[in-house]
Protein backbone atom coordinates (compact mmCIF):
# COMPACT_ATOMS: atom_id res chain seq x y z
CA UNK A 1 0.00 0.00 0.00
CA UNK A 2 1.52 3.44 -1.00
CA UNK A 3 1.23 6.82 0.61
CA UNK A 4 -0.79 8.89 -2.15
CA UNK A 5 1.17 12.02 -0.47
CA UNK A 6 4.55 10.74 -0.50
CA UNK A 7 7.08 12.27 -2.92
CA UNK A 8 10.59 10.27 -3.29
CA UNK A 9 13.77 11.96 -2.89
CA UNK A 10 15.53 12.85 -5.64
CA UNK A 11 19.11 11.99 -6.57
CA UNK A 12 20.37 15.71 -6.08
CA UNK A 13 18.53 15.85 -2.56
CA UNK A 14 19.85 12.65 -1.14
CA UNK A 15 23.65 13.78 -1.74
CA UNK A 16 22.72 17.21 -0.12
CA UNK A 17 21.49 15.33 2.82
CA UNK A 18 24.71 12.93 2.56
CA UNK A 19 27.09 15.72 2.44
CA UNK A 20 25.05 17.98 5.45
CA UNK A 21 25.48 14.54 7.44
CA UNK A 22 29.46 14.60 6.37
CA UNK A 23 29.91 18.16 7.32
CA UNK A 24 27.71 17.64 11.20
CA UNK A 25 29.80 14.30 11.52
CA UNK A 26 33.00 16.45 11.12
CA UNK A 27 31.78 19.27 13.60
CA UNK A 28 30.80 16.81 15.92
CA UNK A 29 34.57 15.19 15.98
CA UNK A 30 35.69 18.72 16.28
CA UNK A 31 33.75 20.16 18.93
CA UNK A 32 31.28 17.95 20.70
CA UNK A 33 32.26 14.70 23.51
CA UNK A 34 31.46 11.71 21.23
CA UNK A 35 32.87 8.91 23.14
CA UNK A 36 31.40 7.59 26.25
CA UNK A 37 32.21 4.84 28.28
CA UNK A 38 28.70 4.04 28.89
CA UNK A 39 27.18 3.83 25.73
CA UNK A 40 27.57 -0.48 25.29
CA UNK A 41 25.71 -0.10 28.28
CA UNK A 42 23.11 2.37 26.95
CA UNK A 43 22.86 0.28 23.72
CA UNK A 44 21.74 -2.58 25.68
CA UNK A 45 19.22 -0.04 27.65
CA UNK A 46 17.72 0.99 24.32
CA UNK A 47 16.89 -2.37 23.51
CA UNK A 48 15.67 -3.20 26.71
CA UNK A 49 13.59 -0.48 26.28
CA UNK A 50 13.02 -1.06 22.63
CA UNK A 51 13.79 2.65 21.41
CA UNK A 52 16.31 3.84 18.77
CA UNK A 53 19.13 5.33 19.84
CA UNK A 54 20.19 8.89 18.01
CA UNK A 55 23.07 9.64 15.56
CA UNK A 56 26.38 10.21 17.50
CA UNK A 57 26.56 13.09 15.73
CA UNK A 58 23.51 15.04 16.38
CA UNK A 59 24.13 18.14 18.55
CA UNK A 60 22.02 18.28 22.50
CA UNK A 61 19.98 20.90 20.85
CA UNK A 62 17.97 18.06 18.89
CA UNK A 63 15.94 17.37 22.61
CA UNK A 64 13.08 15.87 20.28
CA UNK A 65 15.41 12.65 20.67
CA UNK A 66 15.00 12.49 24.75
CA UNK A 67 11.05 13.10 24.07
CA UNK A 68 10.97 10.31 21.87
CA UNK A 69 12.69 7.90 23.98
CA UNK A 70 10.86 9.22 26.95
CA UNK A 71 7.35 8.73 25.22
CA UNK A 72 8.67 5.18 23.54
CA UNK A 73 9.70 3.92 27.82
CA UNK A 74 6.55 5.11 28.63
CA UNK A 75 8.17 7.44 31.41
CA UNK A 76 7.07 11.29 32.12
CA UNK A 77 10.19 13.54 31.04
CA UNK A 78 9.17 15.96 33.24
CA UNK A 79 10.31 13.80 36.30
CA UNK A 80 13.55 13.51 34.66
CA UNK A 81 13.94 17.24 34.23
CA UNK A 82 13.20 18.23 37.99
CA UNK A 83 15.78 15.75 39.09
CA UNK A 84 18.73 17.74 36.99
CA UNK A 85 17.33 20.54 38.68
CA UNK A 86 16.38 22.47 35.47
CA UNK A 87 13.21 24.38 34.74
CA UNK A 88 12.59 22.51 31.44
CA UNK A 89 14.16 19.83 28.83
CA UNK A 90 15.95 22.53 26.59
CA UNK A 91 18.16 24.30 29.72
CA UNK A 92 19.42 20.59 30.67
CA UNK A 93 20.41 20.63 27.28
CA UNK A 94 21.80 24.00 26.94
CA UNK A 95 24.13 23.14 30.03
CA UNK A 96 25.36 20.39 28.22
CA UNK A 97 25.77 21.78 24.92
CA UNK A 98 29.42 19.94 24.44
CA UNK A 99 28.23 16.19 24.65
CA UNK A 100 26.12 15.05 21.61
CA UNK A 101 22.11 14.28 21.69
CA UNK A 102 23.36 10.31 22.30
CA UNK A 103 24.81 11.42 25.40
CA UNK A 104 21.91 13.22 27.03
CA UNK A 105 19.45 10.64 25.68
CA UNK A 106 22.22 7.89 27.62
CA UNK A 107 21.81 9.50 30.39
CA UNK A 108 17.90 9.79 30.26
CA UNK A 109 18.00 6.27 29.74
CA UNK A 110 20.30 5.22 33.05
CA UNK A 111 17.44 7.46 34.77
CA UNK A 112 14.41 5.66 33.49
CA UNK A 113 15.77 2.11 34.65
CA UNK A 114 16.70 3.32 37.60
CA UNK A 115 13.51 4.74 38.39
CA UNK A 116 11.29 1.40 36.70
CA UNK A 117 13.76 -1.12 39.00
CA UNK A 118 12.60 0.60 42.14
CA UNK A 119 9.04 1.08 41.46
CA UNK A 120 9.15 -2.56 40.53
CA UNK A 121 10.80 -3.32 43.77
Amino acid sequence: MSNPNFTPITDIQREQAKQQRLIDQEYARNNLKIDYVDQPHWVSLAAKYNCKLPGWWYPSSDVKYLRRVAKKANFDLNVFVESTGCSNIKEYADLNSNWTVLGLVGTLLEYIDGQKTLESK
